[in-house]
């Protein structure tokens, strides 16, 4: 699991500190990783899960981007994707399944 490394912190916090800089981190982690790991610096935002959660620079609260979307497709698809995954072959792999998405990795 990639975590960001003491210089890529100190850039960060050096990019965030000017006012003429607005910083965010845009990721395919959940919130809760993106907290424990750039947590510290307050004046980043985060987009985090892929855009479905963003939480403004100076702020401490998430909001979920996709709450007022229909997501009603998600059981169907992860059926499929659970199908291919139990009898595909080698390509198929590893089924993620998030609050808003549903990823197949191979």
């Amino acid at each position: 699991m990639a975590v960001p490394t003491e210089n890529t912190l100190l850039a960060l916090s050096k990019l965030s500190a000017d006012p003429k800089n607005m910083v965010y981190i845009i990721s395919g982690r959940d919130g809760e990783f993106l907290e424990q790991h750039l947590g510290n610096l307050k004046d980043v935002g985060f987009s985090a899960e892929h855009g479905g959660f963003l939480r403004e620079r100076g702020q401490k609260e998430w909001s979920n981007l996709t709450e007022s979307i229909d997501m009603s497709w998600m059981s169907e698809v992860y059926e499929v994707f659970k199908y291919y995954t139990e009898v595909g072959d080698h390509l198929v792999g590893l089924l993620e399944d998030a609050t808003d998405r549903l990823i197949l990795v191979f």
